[in-house]
Formats: structure tokens, C-alpha cells, sequence
């Protein structure tokens, strides 16, 4: 009863991403601190291609996923 709202999303069937997941490529070990870094303060990001150490892995979108929400609570003091 206390959910409002449920959304799924079927991964292997989206036309964008056919399921794939990220990956660095040789050269690309940067790729994903960069990919992180916020906007003005105004545009965050997070998911599994941000994170340095867990990259195309759910725990890692999780990390980034709590780490951007704390860099947006820090930055509206």
C-alpha cells in the first residue's frame, strides 16, 4: 500500500543500449571520474559508468547513485 509507482525497464529489449553495459577501453581508465563530475553544481551524475572501481556493475550504480545525492545535499547547504 505504500507504493505510489513502480517502473521496470527491460534492459535487453531497449532499442539505445541491446543490454550492453559500460566498459573502459584501453586508455579510458579517466573515463569515469570524469563522467562524473557535476555541472555548474546544477547536473549530476551518476550510474555505473561513474563509478572508478565497479564499472557495468548494479553495486557500482548504487554508489554513485548515493554519492551524487550527497553532492547535491552538500551543495544546497
Amino acid at each position: 500500500r505504500q507504493i505510489l509507482s513502480l517502473h521496470t525497464h527491460d534492459w535487453s529489449s531497449d532499442p539505445f543500449s541491446l543490454g550492453a553495459y559500460s566498459y573502459c577501453v584501453v586508455g579510458g581508465a579517466k573515463a569515469p571520474a570524469k563522467l562524473a563530475r557535476p555541472i555548474d553544481n546544477t547536473l549530476y551524475f551518476a550510474g555505473e559508468h561513474t563509478h572508478t572501481g565497479l564499472i557495468g556493475t548494479v553495486a557500482g550504480a548504487i554508489q554513485t547513485g548515493y554519492h551524487a545525492a550527497e553532492l547535491i545535499l552538500k551543495s544546497r547547504g
